[in-house]
């Protein structure tokens, strides 16, 4: 089973910012901010600026057979 990732895209006046999930920077992949989530469950992903300013997201990732079993 592949994992596949999620591309985190945003854009500020500064430029691209960098993004963070549960508080840990997230490497670039090729210039894109790919990330892949190591497990089900929630995950705060936040987006600073060149000037420091953020913007956060709470999360959940679902697997599979959550997603299953899951209505919406």
């Amino acid at each position: 089973d592949e994992a596949r990732g999620f591309n985190l895209a945003a854009r500020t006046e500064e430029g691209m910012p960098d993004f963070y999930i549960d508080g840990k920077p997230l490497k670039r992949e090729n210039g894109k901010a790919i990330w892949y989530p190591s497990m089900s469950g929630f995950y705060k992903v936040s987006a600073v600026d060149a000037s420091g300013r953020e913007s956060v997201a709470h999360v959940q990732v679902l697997s599979p057979d959550q997603l299953a079993n899951t209505s919406f």
